[in-house]
């Protein structure tokens, strides 16, 4: 079973900037330059829910998400609200690859939500919300 990573770099990427994507890829404007199809099959839900989740569960939960549903999950992202722990926590998926690490400490009167998107695709949303609400201590 994958572990979840901590990778302290996810967060510090360089952000998103035209004349950088436009140096890599010159014709990225050009009208026609690009022979695509846009796949409506692509879908993504974002979840907001309060309570504290239960690392080992969460852990368990995701990894098993990653194992069964790999190949439709393109991207998942989230700050999570962990049981006593006084940080937020940054979570970033691409396809199969899980990264995560600790946040900044939770404010005083902030609500302590745990916000979560997924993107991809033919997913089913009911049971993902399910799936992760049973995570929550």
């Amino acid at each position: 079973m994958a572990s979840l990573v901590i990778d302290q770099h996810i967060f510090f990427t360089t952000p998103y900037s035209l004349p950088t994507l436009l140096a890599i890829e010159p014709d990225l404007l050009d009208e026609g330059a690009h022979d695509h199809e846009h796949d409506t099959s692509i879908q993504s839900c974002a979840l907001v829910e309060k309570g504290e989740l239960d690392a080992t569960r969460f852990n368990r939960w995701i990894n098993e998400l990653v194992q069964q549903q790999g190949q439709q999950l393109m991207r998942m992202k989230g700050v999570l609200n962990f049981h006593a722990e006084a940080r937020q926590f940054h979570f970033h998926s691409v396809h199969m690859l899980l990264e995560a690490e600790p946040g900044r400490a939770w404010l005083k009167d902030e609500p302590r939500e745990n916000k979560f998107v997924f993107i991809g695709r033919n997913l089913d949303f009911p049971q993902l919300r399910e799936s992760f609400l049973s995570c929550i201590h």
